[in-house]
């Protein structure tokens, strides 16, 4: 009795789109810097709003601190960090809570 060896391929594996070091760091140099010039952007306005109270002047409708530029500023931020830290679980909401209230209230800039 004689048996044969039935063989079969080698499945061969999906190419998978890869993302190149190189550009996966200028990605997160981007968010990084990104997230710290609004998070600056957010400080020097609350700043300059407890140094307008701090000296006897007031907040008024316009100024940053109550007009939600300072949110905005803020928020924008948090969308750079949160996409540095992935799709999780952990900050989902955050994120969306974000970009619902940056496309709402109608940010100037790119809440992706």
């Amino acid at each position: 009795m004689s048996a044969e060896i039935l063989t079969f391929p080698v499945p061969v594996e999906e190419q998978r789109v890869q993302l190149v070091k190189s550009e996966t760091r200028d990605w997160q140099m981007t968010q990084l810097l990104r997230a710290a010039e609004y998070l600056d952007a957010a400080r020097l306005e609350l700043s300059q709003a407890a140094n307008r109270l701090h000296h006897g002047g007031e907040l008024t409708d316009d100024d940053p601190a109550t007009s939600g530029q300072t949110l905005e500023s803020a928020l924008i931020a948090v969308v750079s960090i949160t996409n540095l830290m992935g799709a999780t679980n952990a900050n989902r909401d955050v994120a969306r809570v974000a970009r619902v209230w940056l496309q709402v209230n109608g940010s100037s800039d790119d809440v992706g």
